[in-house]
């Protein structure tokens, strides 16, 4: 067995969504950090744990041809890129390996895992938060602590780099005097929104937002809360910005979800409308519904439909009827509620297609259970997190559905992090 402290060379077989690079040393696994398969090695055990080892890299020796030299200052300590160490198509095959070995593990199998879709990887974020430090620096946290990487000249690189400018501006104002952090989202036409976070509206304030508005005439609104935990006041501007995604217009108020990868979405939408096929439908459900991104755009690919969605939060639901109402879009209309009680608020409809897009934990017992017991003939899950889109898989395949394909979307680029579209029948 490996010795922590001790320094070893190793080749590395395989790479992590996280960015670490798998390698044996005397029979066990051991996990290091930024390297990529086919690095050649020297090693130092740090950590042990249950079933691995944990490794520091204290030389590349020879390079992988997987690898590529990264360019972003802030990688080293930062924890929201995690593959920027490797090429972009060798990224595409981890994430894709990935849903394949959740799903195998699982227990799901014969069924079609489609080519991942690879949206660009530069400056696609269109939502980031910067945080303050007590002494007024901004930045990101560091990987695993709240300690603040300062921005240097060099903008983040998948953010657009106003977004940089911005927070960098608010430093040299706010003074000592800062907020806690700082939202930014821009809208598909470049528009911006700032939400502050911990920053008490006074005289001192509102000067400084008339600074920020003056030297950049993005900025189309601003918002503050004192906590994190209170309703967000508007300071300045409009109160939403609007998006065209897919053709569809879409309003998004500051503690509204949305698509963080404009692209993505598209792409995930392109898919979404590929698995709903061009038969009628005349009933469809879309649950964890949010703004009715998904609910509005197939409201508008089958007007013979009749759509509803179900969303807990009940500011997302207002923005979906207000969606709906923008792109005068009367075939859906939304309803509080949990996922859970899908099977009360379907009542005597029977389900075409329901498409479900929970948050990272997945779909609740409960919800799998209302699945079941209505039975819609078709189910398109998106997830944002494989194992346990994986784990929700085999508990309707238990329940009498079959998973037909599964589509991977890269929806944020150089993170662990990974969409996948899937299309499940009731089994014959």
């Amino acid at each position: 067995m490996p010795e922590i402290g001790k320094i070893y060379e190793a080749n590395i077989i395989d790479t992590t969504t996280a960015g670490a690079g798998v390698a044996r040393i005397d029979g066990a696994v051991v996990f290091a950090d930024k390297c990529a398969a086919g690095d050649e090695c020297i090693l130092r055990i740090t950590e042990a744990k249950k079933n691995y080892f944990l490794a520091s890299c204290e030389q590349i020796v020879t390079p992988s041809r997987k690898r590529i030299v990264n360019r972003c200052p802030y990688y080293a300590r930062c924890g929201g890129c995690s593959l920027r160490h490797v090429s972009y198509k060798y990224e595409g095959k981890i994430k894709e390996k990935t849903i394949r070995e959740a799903l195998e593990k699982a227990d799901v199998h014969d069924y079609k895992l489609n080519h991942i879709v690879m949206p660009s990887d530069e400056r696609y974020r269109n939502k980031a938060t910067f945080h303050f430090s007590k002494c007024g620096e901004v930045g990101y946290y560091e990987n695993g602590t709240h300690n603040i990487i300062p921005l240097a000249d060099t903008p983040c690189a998948i953010v657009p780099s106003e977004f940089s400018d911005i927070a960098r501006f608010c430093t040299n104002i706010f003074g000592n005097d800062s907020p806690d952090s700082m939202t930014l989202r821009i809208s598909t036409t470049g528009k911006i929104m700032i939400a502050f976070d911990g920053k008490r509206i006074n005289k001192s304030f509102l000067s400084c937002v008339e600074k920020i508005t003056d030297v950049f005439p993005s900025v189309c609104g601003i918002f503050s809360r004192e906590k994190s935990s209170g309703d967000y006041i508007s300071i300045f501007g409009d109160k939403y910005i609007k998006n065209d995604v897919c053709g569809i217009k879409y309003i998004v108020s500051p503690n509204s979800f949305f698509q963080i990868n404009y692209s993505g979405a598209e792409a995930i939408f392109s898919q979404i409308e590929k698995m709903a096929g061009k038969e009628p439908v005349y009933n469809i459900f879309d649950l964890f519904c949010g703004t009715g991104t998904i609910g509005i755009f197939l409201a508008n690919q089958h007007p013979e439909a009749k759509v509803i969605g179900i969303e807990i939060n009940e500011a997302a639901v207002e923005n979906a009827k207000m969606n709906a109402a923008l792109n005068l879009t009367e075939n859906v209309s939304f309803k509080r509620g949990d996922a859970s009680e899908y099977a009360k608020i379907c009542g005597d409809d029977s389900p075409d297609l329901t498409v479900i897009d929970p948050p990272r934990a997945g779909c609740s017992k409960k919800t799998i259970g209302a699945l079941l017991n209505v039975m819609p003939k078709r189910i398109i899950y998106v997830s944002c997190n494989p194992f346990t889109l994986a784990r929700d898989m085999k508990k309707l395949e238990e329940g009498g559905y079959k998973l037909i394909e599964a589509t991977p979307v890269n929806m944020f680029p150089r993170s662990e992090h990974v969409e996948t579209v899937c299309l499940m029948h009731i089994r014959n």
